[in-house]
């Protein structure tokens, strides 16, 4: 299963054993959250923004930042937009897994909330769209040392030996809610 379809198929499945229909979307629907009457199921966790542990975009590194001092994850993508962009030798890249997934949906939204598009036309040459499977984005952004957006469960799961090149510099507060209608 790809990305944010996991998310979707644990919820489905919560739904034909408890008899409950259910909508899976990655985006909050905001217009009309008044509207519809529904129950929150489970929520998926998007805590890391791991990257290369030479860290050539100089960010903060969540173990060595004291918890009231830890920068936002608009912080950090906009402080990894301008060491991307501050020379045309820069060797900052971020890896977009670029596959509509609930963590690619949710990256989107962290670009276009700090006024950046670097997916749009011309392509941003340091934004490396990758449309593999969530484990084998990690092992590309951990072989070529470009950071990434991925979710805990991914970030647990993938190969230690994965882990130990990567290191992660923030665990945000972003989530994935999951919902039934009533």
């Amino acid at each position: 299963m790809r990305g944010g379809i996991i998310g979707c198929a644990l919820v489905s499945l919560l739904s034909l054993v408890f008899n409950f229909e259910v909508l899976c979307l990655h985006i909050a629907l905001t217009s009309l959250t008044y509207l519809l009457d529904y129950t929150k199921i489970m929520i998926n966790r998007l805590i890391s923004k791991p990257g290369p542990k030479s860290n050539p975009a100089s960010l903060p590194i969540s173990p060595h930042t004291p918890a009231n001092q830890e920068p936002t994850i608009f912080t950090l993508f906009s402080s990894l937009f301008i060491a991307a962009t501050a020379s045309p030798t820069s060797n900052v890249k971020f890896l977009s897994r670029y596959d509509k997934s609930a963590a690619n949906i949710k990256e989107s939204y962290i670009w276009s909330m700090i006024g950046q598009t670097p997916w749009a036309h011309p392509l941003s040459t340091w934004y490396h769209r990758y449309t593999e499977f969530p484990f084998q984005a990690l092992k590309a952004a951990s072989m070529l040392g470009e950071y990434t957006l991925t979710d805990r469960g991914t970030w647990l799961a993938v190969d230690e030996s994965i882990r130990r090149k990567m290191v992660v510099f923030v665990s945000s507060y972003l989530s994935h809610l999951y919902s039934s209608l009533k």
